[in-house]
């Protein structure tokens, strides 16, 4: 696994990908090991896929999506402020996965176990937050 430091999402182009007025998330893809983005454009894709797949999970106990988290993680970086949603996958035995964020921990400054979606606009993250969890 490579080594990540806070300065890896301080590049020139992270910094412009979370500036964008139209930025909808960051996250960390763990499958890939990078920071990725969405853009307001891609709302209606990731509701049909991603976030459709994880109302499904949740509703199997495969996912957990606790609500303390969403009302803690709200960050600023880059004087710009962000809200969280921390995805918690469950193992067979009823207990969380153990899934280090790098972009939580160095650049929100937020320890969690599972990945965090970081939306720029709170509405955003309560309105899917409650669409998965309702």
């Amino acid at each position: 696994m490579p080594i990540f430091t806070t300065d890896t999402f301080k590049t020139k182009e992270s910094m412009e990908i979370y500036n964008k007025k139209d930025l909808l998330c960051v996250y960390w893809m763990a499958r890939n090991q990078q920071d990725c983005h969405l853009l307001m454009e891609d709302r209606k894709t990731f509701m049909k896929t991603d976030v459709k797949s994880w109302k499904k999970q949740y509703k199997n106990k495969e996912l957990q999506i606790l609500k303390s988290n969403n009302c803690e993680n709200k960050c600023r970086f880059n004087d710009r402020t962000f809200y969280g949603m921390t995805l918690q996958c469950m193992e067979a035995d009823g207990e969380t996965a153990e899934i280090t964020d790098p972009i939580s921990l160095l650049v929100m400054g937020r320890m969690v176990n599972g990945i965090t979606y970081w939306f720029s606009i709170k509405k955003n993250r309560d309105m899917i937050y409650e669409y998965i969890t309702k």
